[in-house]
Formats: structure tokens, C-alpha cells, sequence
């Protein structure tokens, strides 16, 4: 049975409580309240229109696409908490942007999870680790999506000490303690939820961790775009998720053998 449409009930807020983690999955309204926006089918090209398609890649399409936030764009905020403390910015370096809205003059909107619902059976989960890094008192990536099953990765590349609290509702909870440079700690999640991720040491440090049963998602770019190849030639559903303005969701999308469907994900603040 897939999950994620139970997603919204599943994400725990680091510290807080399971209402709370409900509101913030949800757009951060009440637990009720709906996401504002659509996901617009753009066009949906067969093989013989795809550039590059090969033979041997007749029975995968890919999913393609832009998230837009609309309306006034609002400025980037540079997360100014970092100078002041001791070992958190490198000279030189620039003074880093606060992820949780990350969106450009045109409205081009990063770290929105996009996947496919209604899949076949998928492949075992990879090996490798995610990995989750602490680096510039920022998590590095802000939003990381990862296999149920695969290993997950926290380092601290940083020169002071940091701590990651993960709270969950379907998986072992977590509160770790990472010295200057220290030795890595291995996580493994086995139930598909989004888990709100913080440093009680630093609090504007955040993420979110992303565990999904299946390969057919992705994270969008700083430029809003998103790519999922290698998808099995049927019928799904399709679904995004932002941590601030909750999820949409197309109910019907079409993949077609060696073809590729392009989508647009608007957000309605």
C-alpha cells in the first residue's frame, strides 16, 4: 500500500508536536486547510518527438518540469545568524540564503518534491548512503529525498559542534550529537514519511528528510526544474510538495515508451 497520501499526518516538526507537524505539511495552515495551486499538463511527447530517444529505451518515458511560485516573488533572505557565531562562516564565503523559500525574480521555485503515485512494484533500494551534511551551520541539501531502506548519512563538516534531532511517526526517532569534523552516524528508515530535521544548538537550521518507497522523484533545481527518467510506460498520478505551501496533486498522467511528459507546478501562496 503506497503511503504518501497519508504523508501530511506523518511529518514530525523537531521539538514540536504531532499537530504541529501536521500544520507544516500541509502548507503550515491548519491541519484541514488546502494548498493553493495546480500541476498543469504542458505537452506530452511520444518517442519519435523525444531528441536522443534510443530503441532500448522504448518501454521508459520521463517526467519533466517547472515549479513556479506566482504572485509577488518576495525577496531572498540571507540567513545573517550565521556571523554571529564563532566558526559557522568561512572567510570569504558568502553569507548563505534561508532554503525554506528559495525562489528567483521569475518565480522559479527550488526544493519542491515531485513523485509519481500509483507505481509498479519498484527495484530494491541502493545501497550507497544519502547523505545529509552539516556545513556553514546550514544542512547541505535543505530538502534530501531517499529509498525507505537506504541508508541515510549525517557528517558534520563543520568546525564546531552541531546536533541533528529528527522526529518521526513511522520510524525510529533520532537526536544526535556530532563533535567538530566528528565520525558520520548511519540512520535507516524503513517507512515512507517527511521528517523535519533541526540543530537545538543552532536554531535556524533545518531540513526536511524525504523517504519514499520508490526511484521515481525528484527535487527541484534553483532554477525550478525537475527531471524523472526511467519511468515504466503507464499511467500514474502525480503529486508536489513544498515545505511552506503544501502538496498538489494531477490525478491522471500519462507516460508513454521512450516518450517524455513535461509538466508545470504552480504554487498559489
Amino acid at each position: 500500500m503506497r503511503l504518501w497520501i497519508l504523508l501530511p499526518l506523518l511529518l514530525a516538526a523537531c521539538g514540536g508536536s504531532q499537530e504541529g507537524a501536521r500544520s507544516a505539511a500541509t502548507g503550515g495552515g491548519s491541519p484541514s486547510s488546502k494548498p493553493k495551486g495546480r500541476i498543469v499538463l504542458v505537452s506530452s511527447r511520444p518517442h519519435s518527438d523525444s531528441p536522443g530517444a534510443e530503441a532500448d529505451d522504448l518501454g521508459e518515458g520521463a517526467v519533466v518540469g517547472l515549479a513556479l511560485l506566482t504572485g509577488d516573488v518576495p525577496p531572498p533572505r540571507l540567513l545573517k545568524e550565521v556571523t554571529q557565531t564563532a566558526g559557522c562562516l568561512a572567510e570569504g564565503h558568502a553569507i548563505p540564503v534561508d532554503e525554506r523559500r528559495l525562489v528567483d525574480e521569475q518565480g522559479h521555485l527550488a526544493n519542491v518534491v515531485v513523485r509519481l503515485l500509483r507505481t509498479p512494484e519498484p527495484p530494491p533500494p541502493p545501497t550507497e548512503p544519502a547523505i545529509l551534511d552539516q556545513l556553514g551551520c546550514v544542512f547541505v541539501p535543505h530538502v534530501l529525498v531517499l529509498r525507505a531502506g537506504q541508508p541515510l548519512r549525517i557528517e558534520n563538516s563543520d568546525g564546531i559542534v552541531h546536533n541533528a534531532r529528527f522526529q518521526t511517526l513511522r520510524n525510529p526517532s533520532a537526536n544526535l550529537n556530532l563533535g567538530p569534523h566528528g565520525k558520520p552516524v548511519t540512520l535507516n528508515f524503513a517507512a515512507e514519511e517527511i521528517c523535519k530535521v533541526s540543530c537545538d544548538i543552532h536554531p535556524w537550521m533545518s531540513a526536511f528528510v524525504v523517504v519514499v518507497e520508490h526511484p521515481w522523484f525528484a527535487v527541484t533545481d534553483r532554477g525550478g526544474h525537475f527531471e524523472i527518467p526511467g519511468i515504466p510506460s503507464g499511467t500514474y498520478a502525480l503529486e508536489a510538495w513544498h515545505e511552506l505551501y503544501g502538496r498538489l496533486r494531477l490525478g491522471r498522467l500519462v507516460v508513454s515508451p521512450g516518450g517524455e511528459t513535461e509538466v508545470r507546478v504552480e504554487f498559489h501562496p
